[in-house]
């Protein structure tokens, strides 16, 4: 079976930053949208529509990027357990971790605000 390429294991290392910047993207996006288009007062089951999809977001990725870390400090991800050199799969198996679990911190603080201040507040 071949190993993955050197590119996809950088994607994999880099998985949380992507997860975070998409995340970030995709909630001050909608926030912005929901203000220009005043749908931010509109309701679902009681909750606004800006929180209740902040927070679906924010849980989402979250999960994938404790996902990325709970792969990487398995060794499960891609050209990790492939890795013939001791030293760079552990560079590998714990970069990726950390990396994905600063990502996981900066999803929270991404969303936070969006939730405790009110939309076009």
């Amino acid at each position: 079976m071949r190993s993955p390429g050197f590119v996809l294991k950088l994607l994999f290392f880099l998985g949380g930053l992507l997860i975070w910047g998409s995340h970030f993207l995709f909630v001050y996006g909608f926030n912005g949208i929901a203000c220009a288009r005043a749908f931010d007062r509109n309701t679902v089951f009681g909750i606004g529509i800006v929180p209740l999809t902040v927070s679906v977001a924010t849980v989402l990725a979250m999960a994938a990027s404790i996902l990325i870390v709970a792969l990487a400090v398995a060794g499960r991800g891609p050209g990790i357990a492939h890795e013939g050199d001791h030293a760079l799969r552990q560079f590998w198996r714990l970069g990726t971790a950390v990396v994905a679990s600063f990502s996981a911190v900066a999803v929270a603080w991404t969303g936070l605000p969006a939730l405790i201040i009110p939309p076009c507040g």
